[in-house]
């Protein structure tokens, strides 16, 4: 796997290359190849917080953008994995809210997404929050987020809860867990929509 180039003046200890998704090649004629790398916390970005939404446990929300690649989803401070397009990874082009904050009473929205493609074979791994906007916006349109195709899924268990709305008074309940082994989030209990089982790269 090559190592991209790493931003902010970070030593290459910073980005780790990962075998993940390195078996995965596409036709020649495509000439593609999806690699992953994962992305020490240390250069992530903060993007938002849930401060503001009345929820007992909290969360800050990371992201991390290198040209050519991909998030699987938005950190919580843990090291990211990034991935780039391929035969069986794309870029997002929809997006599918899984919570938001209906009848808090919140002065602000508070919502959460999964990314989603026009081809049902690809498949979110991770979610994206918009936490103290207005609206319930979606996420902006230039956010990398990536798909990935089911034939490279693996379900797998959650580890420890990482946030929940418990507190917040909304009308949904929602509980996000770790995704060990890829860094991101996914939800245990999401009864506005819950996207199913979490899944580990193949």
């Amino acid at each position: 796997v090559n190592r991209p180039a790493v931003a902010m003046g970070a030593t290459l200890d910073d980005v780790q290359s990962d075998p993940t998704l390195d078996h995965v090649q596409s036709d020649p004629a495509e000439d593609e190849k999806s690699r992953a790398v994962v992305v020490s916390s240390r250069l992530l970005r903060l993007k938002g917080s849930d401060a503001g939404s009345k929820a007992r446990q909290n969360l800050s929300y990371f992201e991390y953008r290198m040209e050519g690649w991909l998030m699987l989803g938005h950190s919580f401070g843990e090291d990211m994995m990034l991935v780039t397009p391929g035969k069986f990874v794309k870029r997002a082009t929809g997006w599918k809210r899984i919570w938001n904050d209906e009848r808090s009473g919140n002065p602000k929205d508070f919502d959460m997404f999964i990314p989603t493609c026009d081809d049902p074979d690809f498949i979110a791994v991770g979610v994206f929050c918009v936490f103290q906007e207005y609206y319930h916006p979606e996420p902006p349109a230039d956010t990398p987020a990536a798909v990935v195709h089911k034939s490279v899924c693996l379900p797998t268990d959650l580890g420890p809860v990482v946030w929940s709305d418990a507190g917040t008074g909304a009308r949904w309940d929602v509980t996000l867990n770790l995704v060990p082994r890829i860094r991101t989030m996914w939800p245990s209990i999401a009864t506005l929509h819950h996207p199913g089982d979490a899944h580990d790269l193949n």
